[in-house]
Parts: structure tokens; C-alpha cells; sequence
């Protein structure tokens, strides 16, 4: 599945385009770069088009990489480590398209399992206030859906029409070589 499907899965299901996304340069986020702007292209303010994605080196982006340690810790470490182990052992080769869909077919319930766990573990655990920022702190699963609880807002544009999102997502999720960014 590409990032641009399921980016624009996620638009579908929260029925609102984020006013804006950060991102660093890594080649999966120059496509959703192209999905956000095209969204957000006929939008009238003040982060419409262009404005609407912004590149930030990693290090900027702080709660995503503590995201990601967080992911690596609980169980992405384990499953990085089985499948290099299946690999040096000769059980697994990766160019061999048989294999990965008989490792997607075995793996893949449990590994969803795993990370709906971690996902609902991050959701419920509670953002402390950053002085050096400003950025709302509490749970992020209630500053999404209630952000007015923290005194934040939200930060999404309501999907008025699906067709625009519909011809974007012909656009941009089929036909699509899948690339690695290094």
C-alpha cells in the first residue's frame, strides 16, 4: 500500500484535511507533500497551497521521534530483529516476492495486533506542556477528537466534497512505483 492511500484514507475517515504538515525529506513525504497541497490548493487561508506542508529537519520534530523510540521499544525492535534473524539464517530472502507475501500472510495479524496495542498506549498517554514551544499538552486521542477540552483547537478543514479527494487519490495512489528513501 502506498503512503499516498493510506494518507488519504485516514482524510477520509477524520473527514478534514489538516490545515498544515511537517515533515522531513524522506521520499515518502514529498508524495504526501503533493496530496496536501493539491488539497488544500483553492483553500482561501492564510496556510493554503504551498503553506499547507512544511519541511522540518527530524530533530525539530520531537513528539514523532518519541514516537518512533516509543514504537522500537515496545515492539518494533522485536519484529525488525525476527525478521533479520529469519534473513541471516536463509529463511527469508527480501528480493523474493514469494517470500514477502507468505511473511505478510504469517505476520501480519499479529504484528497489526502489536501495533494497535502500542497505538493505544501512545493515544491515552498524557503530552507534558513544553515552555519552549507552543503546543497544547494532554492525551492525544482527546486533543484530536476534543481539543477544545485542552484549550486548543482544531486543526482540520472539513471535507465538503469527496470528489476532489476522489481525484486526487486517482492521481496519486495508483500506478505508483513503490521507492525506499534512504
Amino acid at each position: 500500500m502506498y503512503i499516498s492511500s493510506l494518507y488519504l484514507d485516514y482524510i477520509s475517515e477524520i473527514n478534514g484535511i489538516p490545515v498544515r504538515v511537517y515533515g522531513d525529506r524522506g521520499t515518502e513525504n514529498s508524495i504526501v507533500r503533493d496530496v496536501q497541497m493539491a488539497l488544500r490548493w483553492t483553500d482561501a487561508d492564510q496556510y493554503q497551497g504551498i503553506l499547507s506542508f512544511v519541511y522540518v529537519s527530524s530533530n525539530r520534530n520531537v513528539r514523532i521521534e518519541s514516537f518512533w523510540r516509543s514504537l522500537r521499544e515496545m515492539c518494533g525492535n522485536v519484529w525488525m530483529n525476527h525478521f533479520k534473524d529469519m534473513s541471516d539464517f536463509e529463511l527469508l530472502d527480501t528480493s523474493d516476492s514469494v517470500h514477502l507475501e507468505c511473511i505478510r500472510y504469517c505476520f501480519f495479524p499479529v504484528i497489526s495486533k502489536d501495533l494497535n496495542a502500542v497505538c493505544n498506549i501512545w493515544n491515552t498517554h498524557r503530552v507534558r506542556r513544553n515552555n519552549r514551544i507552543s503546543c497544547p499538552a494532554g492525551k492525544p486521542e482527546v486533543l484530536f477528537f476534543q481539543p477544545k477540552v485542552y484549550g486548543a483547537r482544531d486543526c482540520k478543514i472539513p471535507l465538503v466534497d469527496n470528489r476532489e479527494l476522489n481525484d486526487v487519490e486517482r492521481e496519486y495512489s495508483q500506478n505508483l512505483l513503490y521507492h525506499k528513501s534512504s
